[in-house]
């Protein structure tokens, strides 16, 4: 999908009402550029979302499958830059966070995206965040220019209790 970061896959998807404004805390949501990826002592380990905690710090955490490690970047959009989200339910049954960030963070996000689009892997690769855990990980394959991010193949249960935490 051009401009957009799609994370884990989906088919089309039917949209849900309009997207609300947020009222939580920067920490609940962030993009990390992944800065190596290394494989777990013993081949596995188990997040530690106050490992993500400091924004503005790198930080070294569990993948979403909990078989390597990832060093990640300091955030490059925190849950303080979305300037509205959304549920939708695609075709394929699972469900999808649909996040539009705010003018100030979508240029910052582009040029970030501009960064990695010619690096090697991991260096080209986004971290999604969600509660201080690994959601899903992108690979950057030309620069994000509408600010538009999708995180998709959850639960339903996890995207409306995640997205119901925006305030409308």
């Amino acid at each position: 999908m051009v401009g957009t970061v799609a994370l884990l896959g989906g088919c089309g998807a039917e949209e849900s009402p309009a997207g609300v404004t947020l009222g939580v805390v920067p920490s609940s949501f962030q993009v990390r550029q992944v800065l190596q990826e290394i494989q777990a002592p013993g081949g596995s380990c188990a997040p530690n979302p106050a490992e993500a905690a400091d924004t503005s710090k790198q930080t070294t955490t569990c993948s979403a499958s909990g078989v390597s490690l990832l060093s990640l970047g300091a955030a490059i959009a925190t849950a303080s830059d979305i300037g509205t989200i959304n549920a939708s339910s695609p075709v394929t049954g699972f469900w999808q966070i649909n996040l539009a960030l705010t003018d100030p963070a979508t240029e910052n996000f582009r040029l970030a995206s501009e960064q990695l689009v010619p690096l090697v892997p991991p260096l080209n690769s986004l971290a999604i965040l969600i509660d201080g855990k690994v959601s899903s990980v992108a690979t950057v394959r030309e620069p994000v220019t509408n600010g538009k991010i999708t995180v998709n193949g959850l639960s339903e249960a996890a995207v409306k209790e995640y997205v119901g935490r925006f305030d409308p």
